[in-house]
């Protein structure tokens, strides 16, 4: 590739919408799933929709991720012309909203301050939070317009230009590309209770919730297919962690390609179970990042992570007392800018600041080849229906850029 120079430029589609059907799945309703004309860069999901608390005498109370939880998962599969069925994104859609929140910088727009009695979602601040009502939703009778946003990066976050150009999605490389929604309904916002709770479309009380999706599409200079991106995958596990414990193992961690990062998500669910797909918390546990554990005997809330160790067959690659901002993606940590949403904490892989590289994610291939372990460990807080969601961001391969070469993006 070297002396070949390649560009692109973003732009914004409408790509349609998923219809809303509760406690079922859907897929995007263009006949032949997401088009194959361009690379995508990105997605933008606008949902927007009325909860109505009606009837009754005692208040239910919002759950965690209310709001955004009404996105119980998001899936992006098909089958790839060269690697077959694929599973490209499995999140749930509360790790979508907070993976763009954290990913995009915006968290000094939308974390709740540490002041508050309940900071346990990224709710919009003043003059943000005049879009969503996230920040109101209780389980008193009133109406509840919300307007949420999800913005999910398909190309790697906080790296060089260059090398997101190499992850970009590539449906012309799919021979089907779709993208499925598994959706809930009110139990998912509020739990417990008496009260009567009403899912209408935005501003009415009629209607069914609305999903509208645009793509952010890469349209490249050069010939399309001479450029051949890199398939990326993420999806979670969710982990019971019900007792406290010491230098224990959590999981085994995935093995068999490079890992950018890996995100955990602490809190104690339902026992009734709402949500049909992953899981649906009542509270998360843990002010992880700039809040700082001492924040934890102010606020009654003590992080889920005291210690965290990653091993490689037994050998320690990691070892860390927990402490603010001591893990965070890209130069975010660095420069300190950005607090890190409640039960939420990662473990990145591709260090440094502006100008971060993917060469340095975790190789795990030798490690499936010769069946070693890769486990995540530490001391842990559990409790009663308490999970941690292991998020993992893999790379199916790493781009290398010959010396003098002159790739480049605009």
């Amino acid at each position: 590739m070297a002396g070949k120079a390649f560009g692109f430029e973003l732009g914004k589609l409408r790509l349609g919408t998923v219809p809303f059907t509760a406690k079922n799945r859907q897929a995007l309703d263009v006949a032949q799933g997401i088009p194959k004309d361009y690379f995508l860069f990105g997605l933008v999901m606008r949902l927007q929709f009325r909860l109505g608390i009606s009837g009754g005498t005692t208040n239910g109370t919002p759950f965690a991720e209310a709001g955004q939880s009404l996105i119980e998962q998001m899936e992006i599969s098909g089958n790839h012309k060269v690697y077959g069925d694929l599973v490209r994104t499995r999140l749930a859609g509360f790790h979508v909203y907070q993976m763009g929140n954290i990913r995009g910088g915006y968290l000094h727009e939308r974390t709740v301050s540490i002041a508050a009695a309940t900071p346990v979602q990224l709710a919009p601040n003043g003059i943000n939070a005049q879009y969503t009502g996230a920040a109101t939703l209780s389980g008193a009778i009133a109406n509840y317009d919300m307007s949420i946003t999800y913005e999910y990066h398909l190309a790697p976050p906080r790296v060089r230009t260059v090398e997101q150009l190499m992850f970009l999605l590539d449906p012309p490389f799919w021979n089907s590309l779709n993208l499925f929604i598994d959706w809930g309904d009110a139990t998912n916002l509020i739990n417990g209770g008496d009260r009567t709770l009403a899912l209408t479309s935005f501003g009415s009380a009629t209607g069914i919730p609305s999903l509208v999706i645009w793509r952010i599409i890469a349209k490249l200079k050069g010939d399309r297919y001479k450029v051949n991106p890199i398939p990326i995958k993420e999806t979670f596990l969710s982990i019971l962690a019900t007792v406290s414990q010491t230098d224990t193992l959590v999981t085994n961690l995935n093995v068999g390609n490079f890992i950018r990062s890996i995100h955990l998500v602490t809190g104690t669910v339902s026992a009734a179970g709402q949500a049909k797909v992953g899981d649906n918390f009542l509270t998360e546990q843990g002010y992880i990042g700039s809040n700082g554990q001492t924040a934890g005997g102010t606020i009654g809330n003590t992080p889920f992570f005291s210690r965290i160790k990653v091993k490689k067959d037994d050998i320690l690659l990691r070892d860390l007392e927990w402490v603010p901002l001591q893990e965070y993606e890209g130069d975010a940590k660095d420069q300190s800018l950005f607090t890190t949403p409640a039960g939420w904490a990662c473990l990145e892989f591709s260090e440094g600041v502006t100008g971060t590289t993917v060469g340095n994610a975790m190789d795990t291939r030798q490690i499936a080849l010769q069946n070693l372990k890769f486990t995540l460990e530490g001391d842990i807080t559990g409790a009663a229906n308490q999970r941690v969601h292991v998020i993992h961001t893999e790379l199916a391969g790493i781009p290398i850029f010959q010396s003098g070469s002159t790739e480049s993006v605009s």
